[in-house]
C-alpha cells in the first residue's frame, strides 16, 4: 500500500476491500491513520458483534434472522473482544451465506463495493487453475514473483478484453444449469 501512495494520491482509492485473512488490528489502524476508506469482511464465527442493547453476542446469533436476499446496516457496533467500534452491515446472499462487513465512515453503500472484490477472484482463479497454472511454478524469490504476477495481471487483461471482443460476435453458450460453458477469460485465453 505504502508503494502505491508513492505513486497515486489516497483520493484515486474509492475503497480498499480484503476478505476475512486479511484483516488485522493494526492494518485497520493504519487506514484510519492515513484516511484510507476501506470494506472489509470479517470472520462470521467465532466472533463477537454489540447488540442494540450493547451486550456482545455472537455474529451468527445477530445475523440470524436476516432473510435471504437481503442486507442491514447496524451503523456503529462493537466488534471482537477488545470491543472495537465499525460501522457494519449484515448480507445473506441468494445461497442463505452470511457476510458481514466493516467499513469506514465516508462509504455510502458497502455491499456494492463488496461485489465488486469477487471481479478480482475470477483473476485469481485463472492465474491458479482456470489457465496460467502459476501455482506449479514454484517461485521463492520475491523480486522474481512481483515480475511473474505483474505479467499474468498484463496477460489476463489482455486475455479478458480479448473474450469480450469475441463474445460480441459469438455468445457464450449457457449450460441447462444456468451458467455459462466458458468464461470470458477462458474464450479469450483460448
Amino acid at each position: 500500500m505504502e508503494c502505491f501512495l508513492e505513486v497515486f494520491d489516497k483520493d484515486r482509492i474509492e475503497a480498499l476491500t480484503a476478505d476475512r485473512e486479511f484483516i488485522g488490528k493494526e492494518w485497520l489502524s493504519w487506514l484510519r491513520t492515513n484516511q484510507i476508506r476501506y470494506v472489509f469482511r470479517v470472520r462470521e464465527n467465532r466472533q463477537y458483534i454489540s447488540n442494540a442493547r450493547g451486550k456482545m453476542v455472537k455474529i451468527q446469533e445477530l445475523f440470524r434472522p436476516l432473510a435471504i436476499g437481503s442486507h442491514v446496516s447496524l451503523s456503529q457496533r462493537r466488534i471482537g473482544t477488545k470491543g472495537e467500534i465499525f460501522n457494519v452491515v449484515g448480507i445473506r446472499n441468494k445461497k442463505s451465506e452470511l457476510a458481514v462487513l466493516i467499513h469506514s465512515d465516508e462509504i455510502k453503500n458497502p455491499a456494492e463495493i463488496y461485489a465488486q472484490r469477487w471481479q478480482i477472484e475470477t483473476m485469481f482463479k485463472a492465474f491458479k487453475s482456470a489457465g496460467f497454472n502459476c501455482e506449479a511454478i514454484h517461485i521463492t524469490n520475491d523480486l522474481r514473483l512481483d515480475t511473474l504476477m505483474q505479467i499474468l495481471s498484463i496477460a489476463f487483461c489482455l486475455a479478458y478484453q480479448t473474450g469480450e471482443i469475441i463474445v460480441l460476435d459469438k455468445p457464450i453458450v449457457i449450460k441447462k444449469h444456468g451458467y455459462r460453458q466458458n468464461s470470458i477469460f477462458r474464450v479469450g485465453l483460448d
